[in-house]
C-alpha cells in the first residue's frame, strides 16, 4: 500500500466528495465554448485518478488480478453515472467512460514500481488519453485564434475550427476567398440541410456589418437561408420569429453577402437580439432536388 500522510488523505477524501455532484449538476451546455467542454471532460481523468490514488492507501492493488477487478468496476460505476446523466439532461458519453479507465490507470501505474507491466499500463492509460490532450490542444488553439482574429470570427484556416462547425462540413484547399482554406459544405436534399458555426463569435456590439463569402461551383442559383439567434432564443422557446432568419440567393463564382447589423439586432419580433451574447451562426437549405455544394470563407464583422 503507499503511504501517505493522514491530511493528505483527507484532503483527497475531501475534494472527491466536493466534486462527485459535479457529474450530475453545473457543467457545460451545447452553447459552452469548446475549450471549456475539454477542461471540464477532463474532470472524469482527475476524478478517478484521484479515487484510485486514495483507494491504495488502504488496498494494496499490486497484482494484474487487482488491476482487471478495478477496471472493471470502474466501467460499471462509469455504465451507472451515464445512465443517471440522462436522466438529468445529460448525454451518454462512451467517451466518457474511456476517460473513466484512463484516470484509473493513470493512477494505478504511477503508484506502483516500474515494471514493464507496470510501463504497459502506463501505455494504455497514455493512449486512452492521447484524444483528449489532442482535442485540448485544439480547443486551446480555436480560443486563441478566435481572440487574435476578432473581428474576423472564422476564415477557416486551422482545424481546429472544427470544433464549432456541425454539419455536413469540411475543410477544403481546393478554393478560398482569404487564406488557403475554406469550408466545403454539402448540402443534401433533405427538407433542412444545415450547417452551423457555434461559440465562441466574440461581442459584436460597436461593429455596423456582418459580411461573408459563399462560393458557388454550379451555374444555377442556389437559394439558402442565415439563421442568427443569441443566448435568450436558444433557452427560450426558439421560436422562428425570435432569431434572425434571411434568405439569401448564391449565383455561380464568389458571393459577397453584408448585413447590417442593425437589422439582425431587430430582428425578433419582441426584443432586440443581444449582440453580446450571439451563439449560433446557421446556414441551411430547404428541400433541394439533388445534393448541392457551396464553399463558405470569410465571416467578418466590419464597421
Amino acid at each position: 500500500m503507499a503511504k501517505t500522510h493522514p491530511i493528505q488523505t483527507l484532503a483527497l477524501i475531501a475534494t472527491l466528495l466536493f466534486t462527485l455532484p459535479f457529474f450530475f449538476i453545473g457543467g457545460p451546455d451545447w452553447q459552452a465554448a469548446p475549450l471549456y467542454r475539454q477542461v471540464w471532460n477532463g474532470g472524469h481523468i482527475a476524478f478517478f485518478c484521484l479515487s484510485i490514488v486514495l483507494i491504495r492507501q488502504f488496498i494494496a492493488l499490486n497484482s494484474p488480478r487487482h488491476w482487471l477487478v478495478a477496471s472493471l468496476m470502474t466501467l460499471a460505476i462509469g455504465l451507472i453515472i451515464e445512465t443517471i446523466q440522462q436522466r438529468v439532461g445529460r448525454q451518454f458519453s462512451y467517451t466518457d467512460l474511456a476517460f473513466n479507465l484512463a484516470g484509473l490507470w493513470l493512477g494505478l501505474s504511477w503508484t506502483q514500481s516500474p515494471t514493464k507491466f507496470i510501463w504497459l499500463l502506463r501505455l494504455g492509460a497514455g493512449f486512452l488519453l492521447a484524444p483528449f490532450f489532442w482535442s485540448l490542444t485544439l480547443a486551446s488553439q480555436l480560443q486563441l485564434n478566435s481572440s487574435y482574429q476578432f473581428p474576423t470570427i472564422t476564415s477557416f484556416e486551422s482545424r481546429s475550427e472544427l470544433l464549432r462547425v456541425s454539419g455536413p462540413a469540411h475543410l477544403s484547399n481546393q478554393i478560398a476567398s482569404d487564406g488557403k482554406q475554406s469550408l466545403k459544405i454539402d448540402f443534401d436534399s433533405a427538407q433542412y440541410s444545415t450547417v452551423s458555426i457555434d461559440k465562441p463569435l466574440g461581442d459584436w456590439l460597436g461593429y455596423q456589418f456582418l459580411a461573408l463569402d459563399i462560393y458557388n461551383p454550379d451555374t444555377q442559383p442556389l437559394r439558402l437561408v442565415l439563421r442568427i439567434s443569441d443566448t435568450e432564443h436558444d433557452r427560450g422557446t426558439q421560436a422562428l420569429t425570435d432569431r434572425f432568419n434571411i434568405a439569401i440567393t448564391v449565383t455561380n463564382g464568389w458571393n459577397n453577402t453584408v448585413l447590417k447589423l442593425e437589422d439582425i439586432q431587430r430582428a425578433p419580433l419582441t426584443r432586440e437580439l443581444d449582440l453580446s451574447q450571439l451563439t449560433n451562426i446557421a446556414i441551411f437549405s430547404q428541400g433541394l432536388e439533388k445534393p448541392r455544394t457551396v464553399y463558405l470563407d470569410n465571416i467578418r464583422l466590419q464597421q
